[in-house]
């Protein structure tokens, strides 16, 4: 082997080698910025999200405590209102910072062609999907994907805990002006103690996002199934 040869083969080997530590260099500080970002989007939401949410819920039962007094609920709405401004600007960042998925292809493609023909798939549990003729058909991202989340927290109880052979999925409008969301199943229910299941079973999380978008959110649950209320203003979709 020549020189020549020789001085080109070990510059080739220099070069690899330091494109192997710049990708080593880059790999590292990917997961630094993920690592922050975890950090950052956990600290919004255990501190700032929770905080404001809480703020909000005590705004709602001080206003049904005045009722009859219509001047203090509207001021009390128009505060409210800036508080979930705030909420969906802080999850906005969530989203951001955590990568979550936007539901691009609409929220009943999505679910009809993603999240319950995969469970189906895989748990056998007969998932009906029914829409009703007004549901609207375009919804703005965020509420979409809250939607999108406290359905599929729902199912995922469904399949973790309730024992099911079938759940049904509907998605109405009531009254022209209120989205209704509706999951049951024919299960075992939930366990006796309410403050218990709230948490274990991710319904805190679920209220959170039905009051972002100010709503409210029901669980009736019995031995014979469990069944998820939620009820959002129609144009809180949009």
């Amino acid at each position: 082997m020549g020189r020549g040869v020789a001085l080109g083969l070990a510059q080739a080997d220099f070069r690899v080698q330091t494109i192997r530590d710049r990708l080593e260099a880059v790999d590292v500080a990917d997961v630094i910025e993920e690592e922050v970002k975890r950090q950052v989007a956990r600290e919004l939401h255990d501190g700032v999200a929770q905080s404001l949410t809480s703020v909000l819920l005590q705004m709602e039962n001080f206003k049904q405590e005045q009722f009859g007094r219509a001047g203090v609920q509207r001021e009390v709405t128009l505060l409210q209102s800036s508080v979930r401004h705030a909420l969906n600007n802080i999850r906005d960042l969530l989203y951001g910072l955590r990568g979550e998925p936007a539901v691009q292809l609409g929220l009943v493609p999505a679910l009809r062609k993603g999240l319950v023909k995969t469970l189906e798939e895989k748990t056998g549990i007969q998932i009906s999907l029914s829409v009703s003729r007004d549901w609207p058909r375009a919804l703005a991202a965020d509420p979409a994907l809250h939607l999108y989340r406290i359905i599929q927290e729902a199912l995922n109880n469904v399949v973790l805990h309730a024992h099911a052979n079938s759940t049904r999925v509907r998605l109405e409008v009531q009254g022209g002006d209120q989205a209704v969301v509706v999951i049951s199943d024919d299960g075992s229910g939930f366990p006796a103690q309410p403050n218990l299941h709230a948490s274990r079973f991710g319904i805190v999380g679920m209220r959170e996002r039905a009051t972002l978008m100010g709503g409210g959110l029901k669980v009736e649950s019995s031995p014979r199934g469990t069944t998820v209320r939620l009820t959002v203003p129609l144009d809180s979709l949009s």
